[in-house]
Parts: C-alpha cells; structure tokens; sequence
C-alpha cells in the first residue's frame, strides 16, 4: 500500500458523477485528498503540484499523484487501483485515461505534438482509440495506424484523469499554457496550446514515459455525458478543426 495524493481541481460546482468517482476509487491506497477552487486553470493546477512537492517530504510513502477534473465521470469500482497497477505494469511515469472532447465529432485531446514546429498535428478519434485495441499503449502502437510518427513527435495526454509517479523530476514541472497570435492569408489567428499538452511535452523532455490508459471508462461530462468507448462520432479521424 502507498499514499496518491489525489488532486480534484474545479471551480464553482463539480459533477455527480465526479462524486460518485470519488467514492469508489481505491480499497488498496491511502489517498491525501487536496480540493482546489479558482478560476485560473493553471494556478488551481499549479497550486496542488506544489503542495503535492512540499508534502512528499513529510510523508515518504506518498508515490503517487493524481487528478480528477470535476466533470470526469469513472465507470470502473476502484479505478484508481487500476490505474497504478497499469502504471507499474508498462514502467509509466504518466498514466492518462482517454478522455473525449465534450462535442459530437468523437475527438479525444489525446494528441501528437510536433515538438519541432510546436504544433499538435493530430488529436486521436474514440474510434481510433478502440482500434489500437490496448488497455496501455503509446507512440508505438499509434505508429501502426499508419501516421508516419518521427523522433521529433512527442505523445500529448490529457490531465482529466491522470497518475503521475512522483520523484525528484517532478520538481522541474509546472503547468503553463502558450497562447499567440498568427497572420494566415491576411487575417489574424489566435493559437493556443493547452496546459496538458504542454504539461506532456515537459514530462518527455524529462526523459520520462507518457502512455494513454483505454482500459478504464470514463464520461466527459458537458451538455451531456461523453463516453471514451464505443463506435460514435462524426469524425473518424481528426480535421484539425
């Protein structure tokens, strides 16, 4: 048994089915529970890595940090359990659950990050996701989808439901979005990279292991529940729209 320091950042109100997540998480962990609430996504974030940091002097057998957003729904009893067998099985420093975008088109803000350009060229389809057909997998198994992935591709994972293994690495990592504009054919554009993503492009240039987890269902709770399962969406690749 070890301790996970379980981050659930949320704002002004959090979803039954966040609730009922909470309740059914572990039966083999002790879990330090820290609830953030503010507006400013980073600094929630931020503000429970810190503590996190801080604490784990104080208590040695705290390995593991995770986060549940307040509009993640899990299907799995103990999930979290799960998730940090999965995470010791295949060596993962970053263990993501696939979470859907909360729209019809059937994305996923599982992505492939172009750390050359510094643009994300890809985001994986639920449809996608069940293809690759691993509970646990990587660039390596996206590769074979045929996306002509290269050494300068870094995979891109969302922190809705996500274990981290805590270390001295750990120390060297913050969250931070890049948000800029661009001139394309004449006319302004606003970019933005998100938090996640550039939370994974850090984890790597740490030298450390980022994997998606398929094998836990969750919902993406919004306008209505979004499920990481099944054949749904209207898209069965990204448009990069």
């Amino acid at each position: 048994m070890s301790m996970v320091y379980m981050a659930l950042p949320m704002y002004d109100q959090c979803s039954k089915e966040t609730v009922e997540s909470v309740v059914k998480a572990s039966k083999e962990h002790d879990l330090m529970y820290s609830f953030g609430s503010m507006s400013a996504l980073c600094l929630n974030f931020n503000t429970a890595w810190c503590d996190m940091l801080n604490k784990r002097v104080l208590y040695p057998d705290m390995k593991w940090f995770g986060m549940l957003h307040s509009d993640i729904g899990v299907a799995d009893m103990f999930w979290l359990d799960k998730m940090v067998r999965l995470a010791e099985e295949y060596g993962t420093d970053v263990l993501s659950v696939v979470s859907p975008l909360k729209d019809q088109r059937g994305l996923t803000s599982t992505g492939i990050y172009d750390k050359e350009y510094e643009v994300i060229v890809k985001r994986l389809s639920v449809r996608e996701v069940n293809k690759i057909g691993k509970s646990v997998f990587g660039l390596d198994e996206i590769e074979r989808l045929g996306l002509g992935i290269y050494d300068k591709h870094a995979l891109v994972v969302n922190t809705g439901l996500m274990l981290v293994r805590i270390g001295d690495w750990c120390e060297n990592i913050r969250f931070h979005t890049k948000d800029y504009v661009i001139k394309k054919e004449g006319q302004w554009i606003p970019q933005f990279i998100s938090e996640d993503w550039l939370f994974s492009v850090d984890v790597h240039e740490q030298g450390k292991v980022v994997k998606v987890c398929s094998g836990i269902e969750i919902v993406h709770v919004g306008k209505k529940a979004y499920s990481n399962k099944g054949d749904w969406g209207t898209l069965k690749e990204d448009d990069l729209t």
